[in-house]
Formats: C-alpha cells, sequence, structure tokens
C-alpha cells in the first residue's frame, strides 16, 4: 500500500505552467492535511485484513518523516469579546472551540491555549480563531453597536475631487461607466497595430497569470474598451457609448530593474447610434464630432485649454483622428478606429475611441475663479472667411484668440460650407467673436483694428481672406 501528500505550491505552479488542471491537482494545490496519509494507509490496510484477509505489515516507511506539528495559538477572551462586541464567557469560548476539536487548555487568567489540529491550515493566528468563536456563535446574534471613537471627518485629495467631479459630467452627458481589468490579452495589443518602438509595446508580463488572455499589465486602455464593444455585439448591443478612468503602467524597461510608472488615464469607447436627444430627433450613427464632443466635455470639466492638430496613430483611422497637445507635449489621442483595426478585433460596424493621460491634464488644471457680472455691454461680430482646404479649423481660431486677447471674450465656429460662390480648394468658415472688457464700453475703432490685425495675419500665414 502506498499514500502520499504532495507540496500544494509545487502542484499549483506546475499546473498553471503546463495549462494541465486535473482533478488531483485540484485537490492538492489546496494543501491537504500531512498527517492523513498515515490515517488513510493504517484505514485501508485494516479494511484489507478485516474483508481480504490479508496481513498488515509490521512497519511502515514513511520518506517525509519531518511531519509539520499542531500549531498553538494563545486567545485572550477580553480581545475576542472587543473584537466581536460580545460580552461571552470564557467556558462559552472553549465549548466552541472544543466542538471544531480544538485542544483548549487555560494557561493564565486571562489567557487560553488553543492546539489546532493539521487539517485546519487556514487557522494562523488569534484572529481566526475569533472568526471560527463568531462563526459558531451565529453572526445574527452578535448585535450591532455604534464605535467607541471620535468621528474625523474624511476629507478627499484635490485631484480626487476631480476625477469624482470628471466621472459625474461624463455621466451627465450620456455615457456609461465601466471598469476593466487590469491586465490585457497579448494579442489584442498586438491587433492594435503598434511600432515596435511605441511605449505601449513595452507591457509586463504577469508571473502567474489567470489565463493568457490576462498575461499583460496593460499600458493603453485601447484593448479593454475594443474587447468590451465585442462583447456587447456579440450579445446584440449595438449601441455602446462607455467611459473607463484607470491606471495604466509603463515601464522604464524590461525586464524590469524598478517600479513602473503608474499612470490615470481616461478611455471613452463610442459604437452603434449616437445618443438621442429627444423623440423628434432622427436617429443617427455616431461620428468623429460626438467623440470631439465628449473629450472637449472632459477639458472643460478639468479647467485645462489644449492644442488640438491632427494625428497619425496606427489604431486610429488617417484623417479621421486628432491629439490633444499641452506645453508640446501629447496628452491625448482620439478618432475613428481605424478598418483594419476593426478587422481584426471583428468589429463590423464604425467605432471611436479616445485615451487621454490625465496624469498631466491634473496637473494643469484650474481653479475656478469667481468673476462679478459684467456691467459694459458686449460687441458682438461674424468674421466670414475664405480658407484653404487644408489649413485646420483650429489653426485659424488659435490666430484669432491670440491676436484677439483679453478682449475677445469668446469665439464660436457657427458655419462651415462649400460648395457655389465659394472657389475649387476653399471652403467657407464662419466665426462669432464676441468683444468686452470689464472697465468701460469698446469703440468699433478699437474692435476694427484688432480685426485687421487678425486678418493680416491669417493672410500671412494661412492664405486665408474675407468672403464678401
Amino acid at each position: 500500500l502506498e499514500a502520499a501528500n504532495f507540496n500544494a505550491a509545487s502542484v499549483r505552479r506546475t499546473s498553471r505552467t503546463l495549462g494541465l488542471p486535473t482533478e488531483a491537482s485540484l485537490r492538492f494545490e489546496k494543501g491537504l492535511d500531512p498527517h492523513l496519509p498515515a490515517k488513510a494507509l493504517a484505514r485501508a490496510a485494516q479494511l484489507i485484513a478485516e474483508i481480504a484477509g490479508g496481513k498488515p505489515a509490521a512497519e511502515i516507511t514513511d520518506v517525509y518523516k519531518d511531519l509539520p506539528a499542531e500549531r498553538v495559538i494563545h486567545v485572550r477572551p477580553e480581545r475576542v469579546n472587543a473584537v466581536l462586541g460580545t460580552d461571552l464567557p470564557d467556558d462559552e469560548m472553549k465549548r466552541l472551540l472544543s466542538a471544531l476539536h480544538f485542544t483548549v487548555e487555560r494557561v493564565e487568567a486571562n489567557r487560553l491555549k488553543v492546539t489546532v489540529p493539521t487539517y485546519r491550515s487556514d487557522i494562523e493566528r488569534e484572529v481566526d480563531l475569533i472568526e471560527e468563536i463568531a462563526r459558531l456563535y451565529g453572526y445574527d446574534r452578535i448585535e450591532p453597536t455604534l464605535p467607541r471613537s471620535s468621528a474625523v471627518r474624511g476629507k478627499q485629495e484635490g485631484k480626487m475631487e476631480q476625477v469624482d467631479a470628471l466621472r459625474a459630467r461624463l455621466s451627465a452627458a450620456g455615457l456609461d461607466e465601466v471598469i476593466n481589468y487590469s491586465f490585457m490579452n497579448p494579442k489584442s495589443l498586438r491587433n492594435l497595430g503598434l511600432a515596435e518602438d511605441d511605449p505601449a509595446r513595452a507591457a509586463i508580463p504577469i508571473l502567474n497569470p489567470i489565463t493568457e488572455e490576462m498575461s499583460l499589465l496593460r499600458t493603453t486602455l485601447m484593448p479593454g474598451l475594443l474587447e468590451l464593444l465585442v462583447r456587447n455585439l456579440r450579445r446584440q448591443i449595438t449601441s455602446v457609448h462607455v467611459y473607463e478612468i484607470g491606471s495604466v503602467f509603463l515601464p522604464e524597461s524590461l525586464p524590469l530593474r524598478s517600479q513602473p510608472e503608474e499612470r490615470p488615464a481616461l478611455g471613452i469607447a463610442l459604437i452603434g447610434q449616437a445618443p438621442s436627444s429627444g423623440w423628434g430627433v432622427a436617429q443617427r450613427s455616431v461620428d468623429f464630432y460626438d467623440l470631439k464632443g465628449f473629450v472637449e466635455a472632459a477639458l472643460q470639466e478639468l479647467g485645462v485649454t489644449t492644442g488640438l492638430r491632427r494625428a497619425s496613430h496606427p489604431a486610429l483611422h488617417p484623417g479621421r483622428a486628432a491629439e490633444l497637445v499641452l506645453d508640446g507635449r501629447v496628452v491625448g489621442v482620439f478618432g475613428e478606429v481605424h478598418p483594419e483595426v476593426l478587422e481584426r478585433f471583428e468589429i463590423d460596424r464604425r467605432a471611436y475611441v479616445a485615451e487621454l493621460d490625465l496624469g498631466p491634464l491634473l496637473g494643469h488644471s484650474r481653479v475656478p475663479v469667481a468673476q462679478p457680472l459684467p456691467r459694459f455691454p458686449a460687441i458682438r461680430r461674424d468674421l466670414a472667411l475664405l480658407a484653404p482646404e487644408g489649413v485646420p479649423a483650429q489653426t485659424i481660431a488659435d490666430i484669432i484668440q491670440s491676436e484677439g486677447g483679453p478682449l475677445l471674450r469668446r469665439l464660436q465656429l457657427f458655419d462651415v460650407y462649400q460648395g457655389k460662390q465659394v472657389p475649387a480648394g476653399y471652403r467657407s468658415l464662419a466665426y462669432s467673436l464676441e468683444w468686452q472688457t470689464p472697465d468701460r464700453t469698446l469703440t468699433d475703432e478699437e474692435i476694427h483694428a484688432v480685426q485687421q490685425r487678425i486678418l493680416t495675419r491669417l493672410a500671412q500665414e494661412c492664405g486665408v481672406k474675407v468672403r464678401v
């Protein structure tokens, strides 16, 4: 006869490495009583002798003789009552523990010595015994009491308040918040088509991954958001508008020599029909400008003004992507997902994603300052321009804002037109400009002088002219 026990950690590690979970591995990786093989061997020998007439050998050969002894833990009855909020007598505690086949002895007036059987490997400390006492006594019999301590009002860090406000703003705008795992699938990362030298490709491998699909620490939120769209489409949920605020992990180098940098990030994903704004509004599909509106809402909530320029990202459609620039650094990218990436993820319709690095955005956010109500009226002027097709509207807006200075209170693009009366290769852009100063009423001459400077610079730098 032979009976054996195996090292739980070794069995678990080997089973995960080989990907071979078996009935035996599932049993032994949980850790069995090391004294159980001897008892099982004796019982089997007894049954064979009684039933089959066998004769047990006189000796037992034990390969591993240094078996762990029963664990001894000291319990303080007053500590038990303090933790549970009860008033149990010592004899009651002793009775409850004895019912579990624990040996209980009193060694001091305020201390019990408890010997734990080897098959209860989960009992390691005094608090574990307190939990067992509570379980057997009955949680329903423990009367709830308020903590006996002075309440201290908590306070959130400023950045946490900003993130909470950002969540509220995006949820109010019609997005649903999602929480993905901080792990990602290597295949999904490859599906993005990132360049070999892209920092997002340097993902940290997990030493003991739960599955192959969760074997990397995420360096970007995009794979998780695209996988989420896939799961919803497979369940016939064709319109999804979600956002996620989570961390990405970027190492200095691989293999790791130091802790990776953990960065907060915001991700947005849209697919299907646009959020409806009323029963009388016709349904339409989401587009680039829906995504841009959500990104602008996030920036407005954070109180950050960034530059906007055309982006070239391998996961996004060329010509339908933009990036956010703050102090010369790219802090975000958004646009339509590249058709090849959609094909790799098996998505059969257009999808839109955005990812923003919240670290620098939270660091540059401005605290709102109350302003007095204006005493002097504002003056509104419309500016109709003919701009070459290759000149972004944002470039024109930046020049207008720069030359307008503090006198220009508000700037809005309200019309874009191409067609009759517009020369080929040009488009008509109409801007609304609102001029105001807190200490006086502006004159037409002042506004005209500033607008002339704007038009001169637009003509020189962008080839823009006034539409007559």
